[in-house]
Parts: structure tokens; sequence; C-alpha cells
């Protein structure tokens, strides 16, 4: 996540609606969760991808599950799991998928009360941090892919929508679960403040709001349940 200076000519810029991010002027705050917004931009099939990541958190441990790779440098990679979704699949689908292949274990997404602007019908609500429990994705990363950086593709933007799972405390890990190219991925489940530290952008900041989210609801619905007794 960016850190910015907000100066004189960009808070007075964030006042007025009728202006937006130029690639002159991008320093437009959205909040401390977020990086600055970015310039109205479009992009041709060839040159964006979409995909899904994934923070698992078991919460009768209130572990989490993150998977380590060595690569061909012989420096150590850890993450959550993560990938592009398939033509003609859902985005929590692929979501699901990519946590079994990558980590071995399956999960389902875990209601949270994120305060998605996705409209629902079935409980409108005017203040988004009002919403019911969702399982809509809780965070956005966007990576520039050069040319050069992976089989010589094609430069692209890489668009990642990252969802909140949760393990069982009695679910089975299966080996053998990856494409070729994930036969080394060992996965762990840690601690937070283990994982933490392992972990980098954006899997940190995944981390820390996904896992803030969640004790959030554990918080939440306790005093629901006490209030009702």
């Amino acid at each position: 996540m960016q850190s910015t200076n907000v100066d004189e000519h960009t808070t007075a810029e964030i006042q007025s609606p009728h202006l937006r991010p130029t690639l002159g002027h991008p320093q437009f705050i959205l909040s401390p969760e977020s990086s600055p917004a970015i310039p109205d931009s479009g992009y041709f099939a060839s040159n964006f991808m979409l995909g899904v990541g994934v923070l698992i958190i078991q919460p009768a441990t209130g572990k989490v599950v993150v998977v380590r790779d060595v690569r061909e440098d012989g420096s150590v990679y850890w993450f959550f799991p993560k990938g592009r979704k398939d033509v003609g699949e859902d985005f929590r689908e692929a979501a699901l998928r990519e946590a079994y292949e990558e980590s071995g274990y399956r999960v389902s997404l875990m209601p949270l009360f994120t305060p998605s602007k996705a409209p629902n019908p079935a409980k409108p609500v005017e203040d988004i941090w009002k919403q019911g429990l969702n399982t809509e994705p809780i965070y956005m990363s966007n990576y520039y892919w050069a040319p050069d950086a992976y089989n010589k593709q094609i430069p692209h933007i890489y668009l990642t929508l990252w969802y909140v799972a949760e393990l069982a405390q009695d679910a089975v890990y299966h080996e053998g679960t990856g494409v070729e190219t994930e036969e080394n991925f060992e996965t762990h489940l840690m601690e937070y403040e283990e994982a933490i530290l392992k972990v980098e952008a954006p899997f940190k900041e995944v981390l820390r709001l996904g896992y803030k989210l969640w004790k959030e609801k554990v918080q939440r619905l306790a005093v629901e349940a006490e209030q009702s007794q």
C-alpha cells in the first residue's frame, strides 16, 4: 500500500466531485486502507488479466494458511493462494479452486461484515458500514506485468480480487493438488504474528484487513448473542 502526502492542491481537488485523477495529478486519497485513486483507464482483452486471491483463516485456532515456495534463485517466497480466473469461471469458484490447488485444503468463503459497495437488493442499506454478513471481496490489488517478466507475455495489468475463507478444525490436507509449477509448494498454518512477518505486499495488507474483519465479526456476534439473552 502506498503512503502519500496530501498537499493543499490535492486536498482541494478531493473536495470537488467534478475533478478526477490524471497522470499529472494521481494523488487522490481514498482511505488509509487503500492506495490513491488511479487515472480513468481502459484495457483491451490482451492487456489485462483477472485473478483471485484467498486469505484462509482457521477460526478454531485463529491461525492462517501461508504457502511457501522456493524460487529458482533460491529465495523463499511466502504467499496466500492466488491465481488467474479461468474462462467462464465465477470469481468465487475461482477463489475456492485456487485455495484448494495451492494450499491442499478444501475451504469455504467466510461471511464477514465487509463494507462492500456492491448493492444488496435483499437488504438495502444506505451506509456501507452497516452491511450485513457477506462474502464479497475485501481487497483488490493491481499489478503491472512487464512483457518479459513471465514467459515473454504481452504487457498487461493484473487485477486480483481478494476473498477471506475459513478452514475447518478437522480439515484434511491433500497432497498433489497443484499444477506442475506448484509441485514444490509447502502449506503452513501460522499464528497471525508470524505470518505478518513472512509475507510482503499485497499479502500483508490482505492479512491485516481480513484478520481485522474476522475479529470484528466475532466480537459483534458475541455482543449480539449476549444482548439477545
